[in-house]
């Protein structure tokens, strides 16, 4: 008798136990502790934003159609979970988002492990990375996906898919990563672009202006409609950012673009 008693008495706490324990978020595979603040909602906005200043470096968020660029991802996570992005949504590490300097908020990009040829498209809705020559911040669920996490940097390609507000009816992607092994960035291809125009006078003219720089070339897309003026190549997305830095000090808004051959 006494034995059944213990027997019951074990059975019951554990029926009470699982009864008052909290459900963990589905988000398979990756184990998500049960305590984590749950988000939902967007409660963002669409905002390209003021040019600001980081450690002594300034910023200026800018429309960047065309926008590709290659250079070093991270990752954040944990300390930042349920707090709001720059945009005003709530950051959620087990979402797919990430964060940039200077693109419009929200945005979508796609985002290319070279190292491992992976793929995978990320809102970008909030601010940084502020470290080094890293170009994009990825949640900790995207390093995931891309083999990011345990490395913690790694060379990637981003490409600019679409950003303005209709972005903010999208809901935040949990699931789902495209991998496909594709060609990684070579050195050569990696240029400054400094405008584009349709008519070819204005090109020239920027060009001219552009010289003390350097060299400037005009590059005329395949369909012949625009004229992209553009220095480089150079050896490495990090030697581009640098000569970014130096047009950047002089009132330009260049970008680092990757030449698809």
């Amino acid at each position: 008798m006494q034995l059944a008693a213990v027997f019951m008495m074990f059975a019951c706490a554990m029926l009470l136990m699982s009864a008052c324990g909290k459900p963990a978020p589905v988000v398979a595979p990756l184990e998500v502790p049960q305590d984590a603040p749950q988000v939902s909602g967007s409660g963002g906005i669409y905002k390209v934003g003021a040019p600001y200043t980081v450690a002594g470096r300034r910023y200026t968020p800018r429309v960047q159609p065309n926008y590709r660029a290659e250079g070093l991802a991270s990752w954040y996570g944990p300390k930042f979970h349920g707090k709001p992005t720059a945009n005003g949504e709530i950051f959620d590490q087990y979402a797919l988002t990430a964060a940039h300097k200077t693109l419009p908020l929200p945005s979508k990009v796609r985002v290319t492990n070279l190292d491992n040829g992976r793929q995978l498209v990320v809102r970008v809705n909030d601010r940084g990375p502020f470290v080094g020559d890293r170009i994009i911040d990825l949640s900790r669920r995207s390093a995931q996906l891309l083999g990011v996490e345990k490395a913690g940097v790694a060379p990637v390609r981003l490409e600019l898919l679409d950003s303005g507000p209709h972005l903010l009816t999208e809901p935040l992607q949990q699931e789902q990563v495209a991998q496909e092994r594709v060609t990684p960035v070579r050195a050569g291809n990696v240029y400054v672009q400094v405008g584009a125009f349709r008519l070819p006078d204005n090109a020239q003219r920027l060009a001219w202006k552009l010289s003390r720089f350097g060299d400037p070339s005009i590059q005329v897309s395949r369909n012949h409609r625009w004229h992209r003026v553009r220095f480089g190549p150079f050896a490495s997305a990090l030697e581009a950012d640098t000569f970014v830095q130096r047009l950047e000090r002089a009132g330009y808004l260049p970008n680092v673009v990757v030449q698809i051959r």
